[in-house]
């Protein structure tokens, strides 16, 4: 699996301000995947609720074992404050993301890591992608719908905001920087009663 997919599901974790969904790549040049386009609907991102994710790229070299680190941070009026890592859950590092769905489908971090990873492996398979290493090609998302969870207590804080989300992808095997996303987003709290009438 590659990290183009999935991340997908790990972005929804840490998706009120109203700054609008904005992306760019930080990966060096040279790097062998590249992502071409990210597309996220609603905008902003509404947790709990259903998320909508399209993205397209490609890889020019197979991928396999890697690490993938998350960097988060809430975005403030004078400075972003770092998102902690909770129980797999936050600003955290994963050895390696083969196994990945998997180990949240059986260890379901927080309460809420086992239905993502559900919904990783089911997303990925509709990608054709079911295999670890996968070899170089195009990758493509369509229309990949997401039900985001509530966040668990011990995030709750940082719920609703502004956030900076930074996606490092490293090969285990040469170490070098194989994907980099920044990512701004937005994440807004549903509303309720009156609130759905007045905004």
């Amino acid at each position: 699996m590659t990290a183009v997919h999935l991340f997908t599901a790990l972005f929804a974790l840490f998706v009120s301000g109203e700054a609008a969904f904005s992306w760019k790549s930080c990966a060096p040049a040279g790097s062998p995947i590249h992502v071409e386009s990210i597309q996220v609907g609603p905008d902003p991102v509404e947790v709990p609720g259903d998320m909508v994710l399209s993205l397209s790229g490609t890889s020019s070299a197979p991928i396999g074992s890697s690490s993938l680190t998350i960097s988060a941070k809430r975005k403030t009026f004078l400075l972003e404050i770092p998102i902690p890592c909770i129980n797999h859950i936050g600003s955290c590092t994963y050895d390696d993301i083969c196994g990945l769905p998997d180990k949240m489908i059986a260890e379901d971090w927080l309460g809420v890591a086992a239905g993502l990873g559900q919904q990783i492996k089911a997303m990925l398979n509709s990608s054709g992608v079911d295999a670890c290493p996968i070899p170089a090609q195009t990758l493509t998302v369509s229309n990949a719908h997401i039900h985001i969870p509530s966040l668990p207590s011990a995030l709750a804080v940082f719920a609703a905001g502004d956030y900076h989300i930074n996606l490092n992808l490293v090969d285990n095997a040469s170490h070098q920087t194989t994907l980099c996303i920044d990512i701004m987003v937005t994440i807004h709290e549903p509303c309720s009663g009156l609130s759905c009438l007045f905004g």
